[in-house]
């Protein structure tokens, strides 16, 4: 499967993106609509391209929750080393 997805957890920024990255993910699930748009596939080709987008899709919506949960915790001050660190990258 292209665009994979996998996200761990690192001591530093507490998400690690790893190979195939978010932004690939995206353009994969991008190309697999266009595909299933043509109305060029088999039925076997489509539900096989459809399961694959469908994975990335969840895989990207997992990241983005992530995400999303670590963007509240700093703003709150849950995470106050993490908080230090982005406000020194800001500067």
């Amino acid at each position: 499967m292209i665009g994979a997805l996998a996200v761990g957890r690192d001591d530093a920024s507490g998400l690690e993106e790893r190979p195939g990255g978010f932004d690939e993910t995206l353009t994969r699930i991008q190309a697999i609509v266009e595909r299933l748009e043509s109305g060029d596939l088999s039925l076997e080709e489509s539900l096989k391209l459809f399961e694959e987008g469908m994975t990335l899709v969840r895989s990207a919506d997992k990241t983005l929750q992530e995400a999303e949960l670590r963007i509240e915790r700093l703003l709150s001050g849950g995470d106050r080393e993490s908080l230090d660190e982005a406000e020194f990258l800001e500067s």
